[in-house]
């Protein structure tokens, strides 16, 4: 019978307390960071969501004419994807459930959301792409949610690798 061996070891080393503390400050804080883009695309008119994409559109951008002709058509199809994502991965680096799996969900998004923005401003590349930095980090060498998070008492169940990798 095989057994999983469950200790995958992050780099930066965890058992001290101020490391532990540090990695459950950055998680708590990106976590709240996302919550408040949730909160923001849930205001009125859905936080200027298809303004944005209409002006990225028009605008000059990396992505191929074809893609943003399809993200201004389809703009709430792709409001709803990056609400979702911003949902999942907030409510995961605030519980740290699943927390590296929310770490590189809030990263792509940052990125993605980063990328997008190129032409908008330098204020929409600042806030995505330092979080999306910070959760690269946590995602690559910590495990943000063992300490003071769910993810510590899923540790000690014999999860499946596809599902341990991501605590």
């Amino acid at each position: 019978m095989f057994v999983y061996k469950q200790s995958i070891m992050p780099i930066i080393q965890t058992k001290k307390a101020i490391n532990a503390k540090l990695i459950l400050f950055l998680r708590i804080f990106t976590g709240l960071v996302w919550l408040g883009t949730v909160y923001r695309r849930l205001g009125p008119d859905k936080g200027d969501f298809k303004d944005r994409i209409t002006s990225m559109g028009e605008g000059s951008t990396i992505f191929p004419e074809t893609i943003m002709e399809f993200a201004v058509d389809k703009w709430f199809i792709l409001y709803l994807i990056v609400l979702s994502i911003e949902i999942i991965s907030s409510l995961s680096l605030l519980t740290g459930t699943l927390a590296r799996g929310g770490a590189l969900l809030a990263t792509i998004n940052g990125f993605a959301i980063g990328m997008a923005g190129v032409g908008l401003g330098i204020i929409d590349l600042i806030i995505p792409w330092s979080m999306g930095l910070i959760t690269l980090f946590l995602f690559l060498f910590t495990h943000p949610g063992r300490y003071n998070g769910f993810d510590g008492y899923l540790v000690k169940k014999n999860l499946p690798r596809s599902i341990g990798i991501f605590t």
